[in-house]
């Protein structure tokens, strides 16, 4: 039994089943050869938030909105370097749990990191 599950685990690896749900993944050619790197790769590049820690406290959805919004909520300008660093310092992990629906299946998910 115990080959046989071995066997099955290195077929699947083999197969690298999954892949980047996002369209504007600047690697979405690549393939995942786990579970775990995909929900890690998903999580880390994508499902990021920017927030705005200045007296309006808006989340962005982007690092390039977040950019362009900063100048119209900070009175004194930034350098560009500043303007990283502070960019930085401000993305977020999605919130968690937060209902999504599986993009590969009709599955209902409390969390992406169910899947992890």
């Amino acid at each position: 039994m115990k080959v046989r599950q071995q066997w099955k685990r290195h077929v699947f690896r083999d197969l690298r089943p999954y892949i980047c749900t996002f369209a504007t993944c600047q690697t979405a050619e690549k393939l995942y050869a786990t579970r775990h790197e995909w929900v890690y790769h998903e999580m880390h590049m994508h499902r990021r938030k920017w927030v705005c820690e200045a007296s309006c406290g808006l989340e962005f959805d982007s690092r390039s909105t977040m950019a362009k919004h900063i100048p119209h909520c900070h009175q004194e300008p930034l350098t560009d370097t500043q303007l990283q660093i502070m960019l930085d310092m401000r993305e977020r992990p999605v919130d968690d749990p937060v209902p999504a629906s599986c993009p590969l299946c009709p599955a209902e998910l409390m969390s992406l990191r169910q899947l992890h």
